[in-house]
């Protein structure tokens, strides 16, 4: 087993462990299951310490494509195993830069049985504050025009205990207007994560 591979299965299996650690339940409903060598594109909300660790988990456990995702420069300098697991850093602050990290991923996205997990609000932000997102994201759309884009939402509560439950809803890949312009394509992706979020609110599980 090469240095990539074992460190992808180190790390697949100590995420798996963490999140069964950290969490009194992990309740994962999805209404995705990727064809055969069909490239998606996962779009998260980013509230969560955990998110780094959440393509992983779900990738392994879910979806089982070959996996990219994208990072902040900080976080993968901090943390350099990240490139080796299948991150790839994004410089938000240098627009060239992070052009080019995201036409990376849609040249990814071309090829088949691949995914690419993004999270298109560029930065943590509190679960009260309302999605806003980056227009990355259409790029990345807009270039891997044949990639499923799939929204997934992802809250944490306390419920029955100490130790605080967590809640992933996987939904249905976005139908966009034809011939859309870009800010409503970012819109459609904006309300698609919200509607997880709010599908997860809505369900008896809070």
């Amino acid at each position: 087993m090469n240095e990539s591979r074992f460190l992808i299965w180190f790390f697949t299996s100590y995420t798996r462990w963490l999140f069964w650690r950290t969490f009194a339940k992990v309740d994962i409903r999805s209404e995705y299951v990727p064809a055969p060598n069909q490239s998606t594109l996962y779009v998260l909300n980013h509230h969560y310490w955990f998110d780094a660790l959440t393509p992983l988990f779900l990738n392994h456990g879910y979806f089982h494509q070959k996996l990219m995702a994208i990072m902040d420069r900080v976080q993968v300098e901090k943390r350099p195993f990240f490139a080796k697991i299948g991150a790839v850093a994004i410089d938000r602050q240098h627009a060239r830069s992070a052009v080019k990290t995201l036409d990376q991923a849609s040249d990814w996205l071309n090829e088949p049985g691949t995914c690419v997990f993004l999270y298109p609000q560029g930065k943590l932000t509190d679960s009260i504050e309302p999605i806003v997102l980056e227009s990355g994201v259409v790029r990345l759309i807009d270039n891997a025009p044949m990639a499923d884009v799939v929204p997934i939402g992802m809250h944490i509560h306390f419920r029955n205990g100490p130790k605080p439950e967590l809640v992933i809803r996987i939904g249905k890949p976005i139908v966009f207007p034809s011939n859309a312009p870009k800010a409503l394509v970012l819109q459609t992706v904006q309300h698609a994560i919200k509607n997880e979020l709010d599908e997860i609110t809505k369900s008896k599980t809070i």
